[in-house]
């Protein structure tokens, strides 16, 4: 069963070993794992940082969004690029598989 909850990871893109240093070559149909659950990248896309719903609201109109769904979010440039303050790259994704009980 698909859990139908929405998982937001901020990461940084530089500093901190910068987990998401190469979100912007993420593109649809790619795959994410976080902890054994396997998520199908939707959509990536710059926004601006404010306001908040921006970053935080997953949209309503991507076929995710009625299933457990994935938001990994990081400081960017306009272009995507790392990084700046007034923008997030903003990485949505859909789940396709949980965990393989061991």
């Amino acid at each position: 069963m698909l859990f139908r909850s929405h998982v937001i990871i901020f990461g940084h893109r530089t500093s901190g070993g910068g987990p998401l240093r190469y979100s912007h070559k993420l593109v649809p149909g790619d795959t994410v794992d976080v902890l054994g659950y396997l998520y199908e990248v939707e959509l990536v896309h710059v926004v601006l940082a404010r306001p908040a719903a921006n970053v935080l609201t997953y949209p309503a109109d991507l076929p995710g969004a009625a299933a457990g769904r994935l938001s990994l979010i990081a400081c960017s440039r306009p272009n995507g690029l790392p990084t700046g303050t007034r923008h997030r790259i903003v990485v949505r994704a859909k789940k396709i598989a949980n965990p393989t009980p061991v």
